[in-house]
């Protein structure tokens, strides 16, 4: 339907000025006596959207169109007879009323302005209100024609075009702030969100930035803050600091990650988000994501604590922009900071670095050079600086060749690397390993030449003197290899022959163990028992003497004596080869002698032979023996796992008050550890004060064979050494290191144990990969930080690809995240550098080989 035309209002005035008093006192006075005028005015009124009303000039309507039903929820007939000030806004009446006042004494027929009238819903609607002035026809006002039409759509666009204006005047403050190179990045930053807070006026604006951590994952800390008056900061909250995204804020990461923001009312959001926003007061959130070079780098968000608020699409975009000016500032900075920290470094290693640096332009005059130059040729900066270094530093027998090294390498045609004889200045020659970088300006033009000069003369002759030396060392070795064989044949013979021996002696002992329990039991437990039932008979009678009531005491006590020692032999129990009987067995017989509770865990029947069943058996029970008279507990717990096909492991563990670790031998561990050994078992025990005692032991069920030997030669690939047996070797390593020095005398220190050998070595992660694939180690020991590809990564491509591989992590740090990492890619054990070689022996040894070189 049409609004009201400034025609139509014009030609309704004339009526009102034509006719009389309404309603029927008015009507001829208004309609001239003419129905059809009435009925056109009438028409005009109910067919328009603006609301049309008559008043008198006590405010009074007379008349309302249908019109105020669609706008503001009013039949005509509920506002008919009442005051239009009832409806208009308690703060607009004194002012409209005052207008009223003002142009009517002025001799205004028609007022403009705008109010805010009440809805029957009970919300205010802004209007634009014409006020028309009924006069009869001596000019005397009688009322009015009010006009009113709903502008919320307008009031809407033009708050919008504020608000636009204000954020596109806070972005433009907030570019200038981050342009302003005079104060600290962190000052800049400050300015800027306060300036965006005080536009969009929020109650806070801030920033987070987003790091990795080791345990939590992706964490966000609050950085920056920017708060309105009397809105309490966070930025000393630690709860905001290392803050995870999982699993709390995990839809935030989605959206963030992907360039959308995150915005709303606060009751609106999931629980776990408002469990984080509301003990903060944030009622309305906006949070726009940070990219730094095409990352995610954190948000800068808007927080509104007061009242709730409704974030508009167009404030979104907006304020994104300045999302992205901070993103680019804060990468500008940490690109002027790397290049800062690289100005530094390269001074640092300028300055200090042990090699000679020399600047000099293209007609070959000096224009730099460092200390160690200084040191090498003797001429101080101050004498080298403008000389040209033919003169300076090249004997007059090597200037032709110079030269045309010089000219070759200017216009791109020598390597940059090369050995010259140069002299000092007290006229030495020396030689001179020489590494020479050109040097260009912005135009691509050449300028002058880098170069990094090393005195290799004393290198060059202890080269001369070592190659003398190995060969008269290889001669003796050849020698020595010969003589080492002889001794190793009857040293691998001997050990053998021990080896067969203790094994032949722990059975002989364990034979008998049973032979004596079964004497016992068979025969001297008979005996004493058919004693005692003569004795009953000699002592029935009612009177018996008293030596042969002390008799049978007697026997009752060698037969319980009897019974304790064929316990303490052989318990009849092992005669089943049932493991797991036997754990039970020994749990309740602990119980009863010790009151120590025994929790056995395991399959529930597992047979195993005879000699290992009592081996094990005798293991648990000195082992919980132990418990009893050291760990001050009365439980202990016992688990059996058949965690591979050819081994068993046991562990007990208490959680008594522990032992150093330097005591564990007085413990009686020494003769479990021993025992083990003899048929390739391991035991691990790990103890600490007031925390409990763990011991690990485990028992092949497969005989095991004798590896190959192997020792280390050239190119980093080790082939069989003849100065070892094979058959003693257990294990093969291969090991990585980053660190030559360190990498050669792991090798060295390691190939001089008769059970283990190195067989191969690399330098990075990636030379790992390849050397396990190509030598197949039993063991790999690897270093953690390594460039290129670390070890955690090498380690998880190499269990993936070969899971019967050991890993050992090795690190310089003991630190419980990598440690974690190393395990979680499929590390075995992992090992300081720092502690005892013997620890790493110790691990390593702990470790089966999968090929079964025991």
């Amino acid at each position: 339907m049409p609004r009201l035309t400034e025609q139509e209002q014009q030609e309704i005035i004339g009526f009102i000025e034509a006719g009389k008093p309404l309603p029927e006192q008015y009507r001829f006075v208004l309609f001239d006596e003419k129905p059809e005028a009435e009925e056109r005015f009438r028409l005009i009124t109910e067919s328009i959207y603006d609301c049309v009303s008559l008043v008198d000039t006590s405010g009074v309507y007379q008349y309302v169109s249908p019109s105020y039903r669609k706008t503001l929820g009013y039949a005509p007939e509920e506002l008919i007879g009442g005051n239009g000030f009832s409806i208009t806004h308690p703060d607009d009446i004194e002012r409209v009323f005052k207008l009223y006042i003002e142009r009517m004494e002025k001799g205004y027929n028609e007022i403009k302005y705008e109010t805010r009238l009440l809805h029957r819903d009970g919300h205010y609607v802004p209007m634009e209100v014409t006020a028309l002035a009924i006069k009869d026809p001596q000019g005397k006002l009688t009322g009015g024609v009010l006009v009113a039409r709903d502008i919320t759509e307008r009031k809407q666009a033009e708050a919008s075009l504020q608000r636009q204006l204000r954020y596109e005047q806070a972005i433009a403050l907030a570019s200038t702030c981050l342009l302003n190179h005079e104060e600290t990045p962190y000052k800049v930053l400050h300015g800027a969100i306060a300036c965006l807070r005080e536009a969009t006026d929020t109650s806070r604006v801030y920033i987070f930035e987003n790091s990795d951590d080791p345990a939590a994952g992706l964490c966000a800390s609050l950085t920056h803050e920017a708060c309105a008056p009397g809105v309490p900061p966070e930025i000393d909250n630690p709860l905001l600091q290392q803050m995870p995204y999982s699993p709390g804020m995990a839809r935030w990461r989605e959206l963030l990650s992907n360039k959308k923001p995150v915005w709303g009312c606060v009751c609106d959001f999931p629980e776990s988000e408002r469990a984080h926003l509301e003990p903060q007061g944030i009622i309305s959130i906006m949070v726009l994501p940070l990219f730094r070079g095409g990352r995610w780098h954190g948000f800068v968000g808007f927080d509104e604590t007061l009242t709730p608020r409704k974030w508009q699409a167009a404030d979104v975009a907006l304020l994104k922009t300045a999302a992205d000016m901070i993103g680019i500032f804060m990468a500008h900075m940490r690109i002027q900071e790397a290049l800062r920290e690289s100005r530094e470094r390269y001074y640092g290693v300028y300055e200090t670095a042990p090699i000679a640096f020399v600047l000099w332009d293209r007609a070959c005059h000096i224009t730099d050079w460092n200390r160690h130059a200084e040191k090498t040729f003797g001429w101080s900066r101050e004498e080298a600086l403008g000389r040209n270094f033919f003169d300076l530093i090249i004997p007059e027998s090597a200037h032709t060749s110079v030269e045309d090294i010089v000219t070759r390498l200017l216009e791109g045609l020598m390597p940059s690397r090369s050995i010259n004889e140069n002299i000092t200045k007290d006229g030495s020659i020396i030689l001179c390993e020489w590494n020479n970088t050109i040097q260009y300006d912005s135009r691509g033009e050449v300028v002058g030449v880098l170069s990094l000069a090393l005195d290799i003369t004393e290198r060059r002759r202890a080269e001369e003197e070592r190659q003398q030396f190995t060969a008269t060392l290889e001669a003796r070795v050849q020698d020595y290899t010969r003589e080492l064989k002889t001794a190793n044949a009857s040293l691998q013979k001997t050990t053998i022959q021990l080896r067969d021996l203790a094994r032949e002696m722990i059975q002989v002992e364990e034979r008998e163990q049973k032979r004596l329990a079964t004497v016992l039991h068979d025969d001297l437990q008979q005996l004493l028992v058919a004693s005692k039932m003569k004795m009953h008979r000699l002592v029935a009678d009612a009177n018996p003497p008293q030596s042969k009531v002390e008799i049978l005491e007697l026997i009752d006590k060698s037969i319980a004596v009897s019974r304790s020692l064929v316990m303490d032999l052989s318990p009849p129990v092992l005669w089943e080869r049932d493991l797991m009987i036997s754990l039970q067995w020994l749990a309740r017989w602990m119980l009863e002698h010790h009151g120590l509770t025994v929790e056995i865990s395991g399959p529930e029947e597992y047979e195993v032979s005879d000699s290992l069943n009592v081996l094990i058996f005798q293991a648990v029970r000195e082992l919980l023996f132990n418990i009893v008279k050291h760990a001050g507990v009365d439980r202990a717990f016992v688990k059996v796992d058949h965690f591979a096909a050819d081994l068993l492991r046991i562990i007990v563990n208490d959680q008594g008050r522990g032992f150093p670790p330097d005591a564990s031998e007085n413990f009686g561990l020494f003769r479990v550890r021993e025992r083990l050994g003899y048929i390739g078992g391991t035991i691990q025990v790990a103890s600490k004060s007031a925390h409990g005692t763990q011991v690990i032991f485990t028992i092949p069920l497969k005989p095991t064979v004798v590896a190959e030997a192997v020792s280390v030669v050239s190119n980093n690939v080790i082939e069989p050494s003849t100065a070892k047996d094979i058959r003693q070797v257990t294990y093969q390593l291969l090991v990585v290191d980053d660190h030559a020095v360190l990498r050669q005398g792991l090798v060295e220190l390691l190939d001089k144990e008769d059970d283990i050998t190195v067989i191969g070595v690399a330098a990075d992660g990636h030379q790992a990969i390849e050397k396990t694939r190509l030598l197949h180690p039993d063991i790999v020991l690897m270093d953690i930080s390594m460039p290129g590809m670390s070890g955690i990564e090498a380690t998880r491509i190499i269990m993936e690809e070969m899971p019967e591989t050991c890993i050992v992590g090795l690190s310089m740090h003991d630190q419980a995240e990598m440690k974690k990492a190393m395990h979680e890619a499929g590390a075995k054990a992992y090992v300081c550098k720092g502690e005892p070689i013997e620890d790493l022996m110790a691990t390593i040894r702990s470790m089966r080989p999968k090929w079964g070189h025991i």
